[in-house]
């Protein structure tokens, strides 16, 4: 079985009642991804998370941690447009897909 790590941001902390929503939606996916035999058969989605506080520079911080300690292929979050702008400078250089569930700054697009 083939490991496949994606870190993942969530501001849990900041006081947007979604995120925690966005957070259990996300691990019931990777629970369904990893059950299923006809999803990606011989890979195993391992998930890296942090919690954010909706602030760029927590996101930096904990996308370092994740970077440092794991093979990241891909990163989901941040949940705000501060952490999205912040870590996608990272995300481009080491040429990982990043994808914002919630960020809506027209500078991501």
């Amino acid at each position: 079985m083939t490991e496949i790590y994606v870190g993942s941001l969530f501001p849990l902390h900041s006081g947007w009642s979604d995120s925690v929503q966005c957070f259990y939606s996300m691990q019931i996916a990777f629970d369904e991804i990893n059950n299923s035999s006809s999803i990606l058969p011989h890979y195993q989605i391992k998930w890296v998370m942090n919690a954010t506080s909706c602030n760029g520079r927590s996101a930096v911080e904990s996308l370092y941690w994740q970077e440092t300690l794991y093979p990241l292929t891909a990163v989901i979050g941040g949940g705000c447009s501060s952490e999205s702008e912040s870590t996608g400078f990272i995300t481009a250089t080491l040429h990982q897909p990043q994808i914002s569930y919630a960020s809506t700054s027209p500078r991501l697009s």
